[in-house]
């Protein structure tokens, strides 16, 4: 909040050749949170006193609304215990005014934007770690294809349900499913343009049949292209079957009763 330390700030990075650094300033959290909203920035040099806010709670506060962005807290409060909390809590570094040099400032940032990308990207390879273990241990089927239909990852349910081989990377989606009768054409189902496309999957030659409900999911990058599609699949065979011979029964109950019902009905009159 400081016009002073601002410009000194300033200075001080022009003091280094080899950055090329776009400051935007402002004064107070609030301005702050609202420029991270309406513009991209690589790194947050981050004052802890300033008129809406003091202490941990003004990196937590910014922290809090943009979590991947890298924020080097800098400032006159030569804490040992703060600083190392705020470094605990999320900030790439803890600066304090007067002891560092625009060089070293620098180093600091680039330093900064280099591990919050790890730190992100270690985050991301967690997560689908997460979410592929979730999926694999799925009984319903997931394939995901790229743009150009081609399967890029199957689940073992769907490997199992569509008896393809565990790493079916090299097939296309029409090449999985060309073996199985489907309520709709091939054609129809790989060519519609609509979000979500419902189908059925069925083998009925095997003993016994198989019966599944299918979903293909699209997904359109932002020029309306299709990036990638999910397909889905549920075994609905022991559902089938059971209404097939609820269906049966009740056809067949009459026929076998209607014999020996006219019969009874003979004596009865006798």
């Amino acid at each position: 909040d400081d016009p002073e330390d601002a410009l000194l700030l300033r200075a001080m990075l022009k003091e280094v050749p080899t950055a090329r650094i776009e400051v935007s300033h402002v004064p107070r959290l609030d301005a702050a949170i609202e420029l991270a909203g309406d513009r991209e920035f690589d790194v947050a040099l981050l004052d802890l006193s300033l008129p809406d806010s003091g202490g941990l709670a003004t990196f937590t506060d910014l922290h809090r609304e943009f979590p991947e962005l890298p924020i080097v807290v800098l400032t006159g409060l030569d804490d040992q215990s703060l600083a190392d909390t705020a470094v605990r809590d999320g900030a790439q570094d803890y600066l304090v005014k007067g002891q560092v040099s625009g060089s070293v400032l620098v180093r600091s940032m680039r330093y900064a934007v280099v591990r919050q990308r790890a730190s992100h990207y270690r985050s991301l390879l967690r997560a689908r770690e997460r979410f592929d273990t979730a999926v694999s241990q799925m009984t319903d089927g997931i394939i995901v294809t790229e743009g150009d239909l081609r399967i890029s990852s199957a689940n073992r349910a769907a490997c199992l349900l569509l008896n393809l081989p565990e790493a079916p990377r090299k097939l296309t989606l029409a090449e999985a499913l060309g073996g199985f009768s489907l309520s709709e054409p091939l054609e129809t189902v790989l060519d519609a343009t609509a979000h979500d496309t419902a189908f059925e999957v069925a083998r009925k030659e095997t003993h016994p049949p198989l019966y599944l409900d299918a979903r293909l999911s699209r997904i359109f990058d932002s020029d309306g292209n299709l990036d990638s599609t999910v397909l889905v699949l549920r075994d609905v065979t022991d559902h089938r079957l059971s209404r097939h011979v609820q269906a049966s029964f009740i056809t067949t109950v009459p026929h076998k009763l209607r014999t020996p019902l006219a019969l009874l009905g003979g004596y009865l009159q006798l």
